[in-house]
């Protein structure tokens, strides 16, 4: 449906989060309550369904969803939706382009490119940043700047 308004030119923007792109409903057994995000996770084939989405540019920014609720806060009676975004979007990101998801190029408009265009920023033309591509990381969340003290991607390499 989005392709298809995309395709006739309608106003359409289409944002993903890391949490879709790497997660599923898979991974909520061993999440818990820190799973809790809306929307919520789906299955394999609607996270490969979204790869399709950023393959073919139908969607337009990765967006980290940062919402720093403390493991206090997801664990207690009544958690609130969300997870910490912020730190590991770019990583995630980057990893995606050392395993041959998707190009630089590509990760860059959906992560400055793209969110500038829709939100009618210009960007200068003098920027730049410098990505240490070879160095692996592994996620852990308690390591990671923030109040949250956790992430969904602990364990995973980056």
């Amino acid at each position: 449906m989005l392709r298809a308004a995309k395709a006739e030119g309608l106003p359409v923007t289409l944002g993903v989060c890391p949490h879709h792109l790497w997660l599923t409903v898979d991974d909520l057994p061993r999440l818990g309550a820190l799973g809790r995000m809306k929307p919520g996770l789906k299955s394999p084939a609607d996270r490969a369904a979204l790869w399709d989405a950023i393959a073919d540019g139908t969607v337009d920014v990765v967006e980290s969803d940062h919402a720093p609720h403390t493991l206090a806060e997801k664990q207690s009676e009544r958690p609130p939706y969300g997870v910490p975004g912020l730190p590991t979007t770019v990583p995630l990101l980057l990893t995606a382009v050392g395993e041959g998801r998707l190009s630089l190029q590509r990760a860059v408009e959906l992560l400055s490119d793209g969110p500038a265009r829709v939100l009618g920023v210009e960007r200068p033309h003098d920027t730049g940043c410098v990505v240490e591509m070879d160095t692996p990381w592994v996620i852990d969340g308690a390591r990671l700047l923030g109040r949250c003290g956790w992430s969904p991607y602990d364990g995973m390499r980056a």
